[in-house]
């Protein structure tokens, strides 16, 4: 039999279960617990089977615990695909596999479902500490491999030691290549969503959800100006536009023409934009935008949409002139029609309201910018992260005459509902606002924290005026920021604390430039570092190092298929069959203790360790030795393979049901 079918040894599967465990605890983040559990009640049950304090896992037991790890995906994830579920389920089935672990082959395939699982904790996170886990992870892996063909008295430690240094000599070589080789495009895609995705930004507006993300510190993304910025009050990142309302939340069902201005007259600011993956299409930038990069297009309503959903970090460019007016000088009967939608008989003292209000015909904006502002900076109004919770109908009314405390996304829809009940187009904008200067790495971090929403009004042959209503309520959220603006509901390190904001900083300045090398190494930026390397004529030098490769490739296809294993003959299958029933029925043997036995030496052994099933093995026993040595003299054909495999199927269940019993 082959070296890697022999008995796995204790250590042997020691190691392997400290690199599985490993590649398992990558995934902690998007890992439920009752996975820690069943990969602990498996890891001992092995344990127990191996010292002979239990026997093997009959498959009735297997059948039930692969039946509880599909209900823990489903009642954790529903039926709805995600990486996240794949993933558990992939782990849950892993954490399995060690009950049918014996030999160094089993051992083998734990180790490189480990591999599989490594890389799948790229799809999750792809900063530089998620590339040193699994480099630690790797030298695990390489170690349990190599401890699989050490000597038993030989320390994990040396096998794991000698794993550090195989990688450390083939990292220079990884490096020549990522540098050399050309970036080619995917030839696939992955369009699983993820649970992650739905962090941020949803295509549906209600108040509380932005109070929930005024408390959230992850990334949106990082924007890095070329020149001077906008000030804090006049940084709006526009994302996507709201207009319709249904009395609880507000969504897009107006669907803006796509399409892409060859020019920008005057552009003021130009700057690139590293945005997080949120699997959907819409993209940030401040007003009046356009964007030179591949599969970036602009909407009729000002807005950037991607041409596929993100999944992946996405680095764009893009040149804005900013202000509080986008271009739009008339509107379509549909778009007006959207943005003076209301829902019928909703919010009547809100209507009231609005028309007691005293609005010229000659300046209608104008006043009933003015009357509101009155309005809101006479009644005591306040801004918080915890307003008090609104459901129901009639929310409108409530939010004003009731509890007039709210967050962003409460202000910016009562307006629009306002301005609305007076005949004056208008939408909700959700986006970003604001952000924080990194002054390690000169670019500004958008925070989730930052999420903002406010109102744009059409101004008939004029365009969209912004109006930000949450600046009449507390002026610093717009012009200092969140935390100046909520200072005793803030979550975010805080500018007093200048240390601590500075290591912060600087960690993710180097995360930053990690991604923003990963991401844009292709096409111009490698070229010029080639021909920095090498000169105006590296492509010389690229086709040497290619050429050399594939003259290495030739030799080693060739050892491999040299080495290819020869093809067994009939009785040598039955042989090694045979040998498996003898080795599953005790731990005493090896498959080094079997090499070169005959079929009566391993009927021998079983009869000893099985005597009352000594009939069906004395029966198999003759027939093998008669075709080997008798008339046929070892000239087996497919039809006594079959019927020799159909014997040794019963002894094996017969075996079988004696445990069981």
């Amino acid at each position: 039999m082959m070296a890697t079918s022999k008995a796995v040894s204790q250590g042997g599967l020691s190691v392997v279960f400290i690199s599985l465990a490993y590649s398992i605890l990558v995934h902690y983040s998007q890992m439920p617990w009752w996975v820690i559990s069943l990969a602990a009640f498996v890891i001992v049950w092995r344990y127990l089977i191996f010292t002979g304090k239990f026997p093997q896992a009959h498959w009735i037991y297997k059948g039930c615990l692969v039946t509880a790890g599909l209900y823990g995906v489903f009642q954790e994830f529903g039926l709805s695909p995600s990486i996240e579920s794949t993933t558990v389920l992939l782990m849950s089935g892993m954490i399995l596999k060690p009950l049918e672990t014996f030999s160094n082959r089993d051992a083998y395939i734990l180790i490189f479902l480990s591999y599989m699982l490594l890389g799948m904790a790229f799809l999750f996170d792809q900063t530089p500490l998620m590339y040193g886990i699994v480099l630690v992870g790797l030298v695990l892996n390489i170690g349990a491999q190599i401890r699989l063909h050490q000597d038993s008295q030989v320390s994990p430690f040396s096998s794991f030691k000698v794993a550090l240094s195989l990688l450390a000599k083939s990292l220079p070589l990884a490096i020549f290549l990522f540098i050399v080789m050309p970036r080619l495009a995917p030839l696939w895609t992955l369009k699983i969503p993820t649970q992650a995705g739905q962090v941020g930004l949803s295509d549906t507006m209600s108040p509380g959800r932005f109070s929930s993300l005024g408390k959230n510190n992850d990334v949106a993304f990082r924007a890095t100006f070329e020149a001077d910025a906008p000030a804090m009050g006049d940084r709006y990142w526009r994302g996507l536009i709201l207009d319709f309302f249904d009395g609880e939340e507000w969504s897009q069902q107006h669907r803006p023409d796509n399409i892409r201005p060859a020019s920008l007259r005057d552009p003021q600011y130009q700057y690139q934009i590293m945005l997080e993956p949120h699997e959907k299409q819409w993209l940030f930038a401040l007003a009046n935008s356009v964007s030179s990069s591949e599969n970036v297009g602009v909407k009729s309503d000002g807005t950037l949409k991607n041409r596929v959903p993100l999944i992946s970090k996405r680095i764009y460019e893009v040149k804005s002139s900013g202000g509080s007016f986008i271009d739009q000088r008339t509107l379509s009967y549909r778009e007006r029609s959207s943005y003076l939608q209301l829902p019928k008989g909703e919010n009547p003292r809100t209507r009231a309201f609005v028309d007691s209000l005293d609005i010229s015909k000659q300046a209608p904006i104008a006043d009933a910018v003015r009357s509101l502002q009155t309005f809101f900076f006479q009644q005591e109004y306040r801004y918080t992260l915890n307003p008090p919770l609104i459901e129901g109908q009639n929310t409108i009314d409530r939010f004003l005459f009731e509890s007039r405390a709210g967050f962003c996304g409460h202000y910016a829809g009562a307006v629009t509902f306002m301005f609305r009940s007076l005949g004056i187009p208008a939408r909700v904008v959700a986006g970003y606002h604001g952000g924080e200067f990194n002054q390690a790495g000169n670019y500004y971090t958008i925070y989730q924290r930052d999420a903002h929403a406010w109102v744009e009004v059409h101004l008939k042959d004029k365009g969209w005026m912004r109006i930000d209503p949450t600046g009449w309520i507390n002026p610093d959220r717009v012009e200092r920021g969140l935390e100046d603006a909520v200072k005793d509901e803030y979550t975010g390190i805080r500018k007093t604390n200048a240390w601590m904001l500075a290591m912060y900083q600087q960690l993710q300045v180097f995360d930053y430039f990690w991604n923003d090398w990963m991401l844009n190494y292709k096409g111009e930026q490698q070229r010029a570092l080639l021909e920095e390397i090498w000169g105006s004529d590296w492509s010389s030098v690229l086709w040497i190092v290619l050429t050399m490769l594939a003259l290495l490739a030739v030799p080693i296809a060739y050892l491999l298929w040299d080495q290819r294993p020869a093809k067994k003959s009939y009785h040598q299958k039955l042989w090694q069959q045979y040998c498996k029933i003898l080795l599953g029925s005790s731990d005493s043997y090896s498959s080094d203790d079997l090499t070169g036995k005959s079929f009566a030496h391993i009927s021998k052994s079983l009869m000893q360790l099985h005597p009352t099933h000594r009939k069906s093995i004395e029966y198999f026993n003759h027939w093998i030795e008669d075709k080997l040595y008798g008339s046929s003299m070892g000239n087996l054909d497919r039809r006594d393979y079959q019927l020799g495999m159909s014997r040794l199927k019963r002894i094996k269940q017969e075996l079988r049901h004696e445990r069981i019993r």
